[in-house]
């Protein structure tokens, strides 16, 4: 083939020659560095590769990778809170005698051998947030309506989660969104892929709602995707806009709190407590009410009585002397 080139087409024949020769010779002006392994190729070629495996990874290496994170007394609750691995696979497992390379290599087998999935580990992902939100930092974000009246609706998580799923996967497509309801918030973990790859589970942002109210809380969002974030939540919510307030750090209730107060002092007080107990601690105040009236006035009674006692018994005396 290459001779009949060079006999049918001499012209382009020669500038191929020409663009071959200019390749080899820049090939082998750099043929020293790549064939020595220099430092700074190996260290591209590693990134690349622990990159590609980030992104390949499986639902067993993810778990090896959540739970390298996890404070040895954490295991049992959180595994617990998890609710993947029976009550017999754990009571299996020594928490207490097994280092925790060990105990995380049989945790993984468990796991590997119940099927793991990388969305059953993402919720496990966002139960250990939930138990050290400090490891990140938030931001605060408030929704307003256009009317500016906060209306009080009633909430239902499936609701919210269905609808907050199906339009950020309108916006964007290639994403894994994890939802779950724990205490008196609602956690959101996002993990974002480009167009031709999977999901980046080890950049997932994170996002925490508290239901009744106009406060997000949120964690490692890109700018580029706060706009994909915000329209979900805005729709979800049955809001009209959402903007960033000036308050961050890393510890999430203490932003809360400051937020709940300065915005709404209502929310303050009454956010932290279940509808039950500000019931029960409202019926406990008026029986102690009711208890102190009834103590008020046995008291007073007994005085009356006494004095009443007092008043026959000096009547008695006068009697008495007049009869003598």
């Amino acid at each position: 083939v290459w001779e009949r080139r060079l006999t049918r087409r001499p012209l382009a024949a020669a500038r191929l020659k020409a663009s071959a020769g200019g390749l080899w010779r820049r090939r082998r002006r750099l043929s020293p560095a790549v064939e020595g392994g220099s430092a700074a190729s190996d260290s591209v070629l590693a990134a690349g590769a622990r990159q590609a495996n980030v992104l390949e990874m499986d639902g067993s290496e993810y778990m090896v990778n959540v739970l390298s994170r996890f404070r040895m007394v954490d295991f049992p609750n959180l595994l617990k809170s998890w609710d993947i691995l029976s009550e017999r696979q754990l009571q299996s497992v020594d928490f207490t005698r097994n280092t925790k390379k060990d105990l995380i290599v049989q945790l993984a087998a468990l796991c590997k051998k119940n099927g793991v999935t990388l969305t059953q580990v993402a919720d496990l992902e966002i139960i250990y947030n939930c138990r050290y939100p400090q490891k990140r930092r938030w931001g605060t974000y408030q929704m307003f309506n256009s009317n500016g009246v906060e209306e009080a609706t009633l909430f239902d998580f499936e609701v919210f989660r269905k609808k907050f799923k199906k339009n950020l996967k309108m916006l964007i497509r290639n994403i894994m969104v994890n939802i779950i309801e724990h205490g008196d918030a609602v956690w959101i973990r996002i993990a974002w892929g480009k167009r031709h790859s999977p999901p980046n589970q080890q950049r997932a942002s994170f996002a925490v709602y508290y239901p009744q109210t106009p406060y997000v809380f949120m964690a490692n969002l890109a700018a580029q995707f706060r706009m994909y974030v915000s329209q979900a939540l805005v729709v979800a919510t049955e809001h009209d806009m959402l903007k960033e307030l000036d308050l961050r750090g890393h510890c999430l209730y203490s932003l809360r709190d400051i937020a709940f107060k300065r915005f709404n002092p209502a929310l303050s007080v009454h956010h932290r407590k279940p509808l039950q107990q500000l019931n029960s601690s409202q019926d406990s105040g008026i029986v102690l009410f009711i208890v102190s009236v009834h103590i008020i006035l046995i008291v007073i009674a007994v005085k009356v009585l006494k004095v009443e006692h007092c008043r026959a018994e000096f009547l008695r005396i006068i009697l008495s002397e007049k009869q003598k």
